[in-house]
């Protein structure tokens, strides 16, 4: 099994005292600054994207045809926690993939995609 000697922090890993599967582990952006400000500015992102729509769907409804589905369901709250969970988990695999190359370019996609149909019109309505 690939990695099975060492742990990097075990208190990361919630079965390390077990010897169990490592469940997470350090963001290895040690050689990477670039790594490191493209996953910031992602989970900022994700931040900022949770709070203006909550806020937007208040003063305007919400568009997005899924997320209004979830909030008629289960509400607001609880469907933008667990979409944003979600979306979070779907950054950190990213920061985390072993081709570092794969991972920059993909965050600097979603960083971009985020900026273009999140921040700049939630930004241009709200403010």
């Amino acid at each position: 099994m690939h990695g099975c000697g060492r742990w990097p922090l075990p208190f990361l890993n919630a079965f390390a005292a077990s010897g169990g599967i490592r469940v997470a582990e350090l963001l290895p952006v040690q050689g990477s600054i670039q790594l490191a400000i493209l996953v910031v500015l992602n989970l900022a992102l994700q931040l900022f994207d949770g709070v203006a729509t909550y806020i937007g769907w208040q003063q305007h409804g919400e568009m997005n045809p899924i997320l209004s589905a979830g909030f008629d369901r289960f509400g607001a709250g609880a469907t933008l926690f667990v979409a944003k969970a979600i979306a979070i988990m779907f950054v950190l695999v990213l920061a985390t993939t072993p081709r570092r190359s794969l991972a920059i370019a993909g965050l600097a996609l979603t960083l971009t995609a985020y900026t273009a149909f999140s921040f700049v019109p939630w930004a241009q309505r709200l403010f």
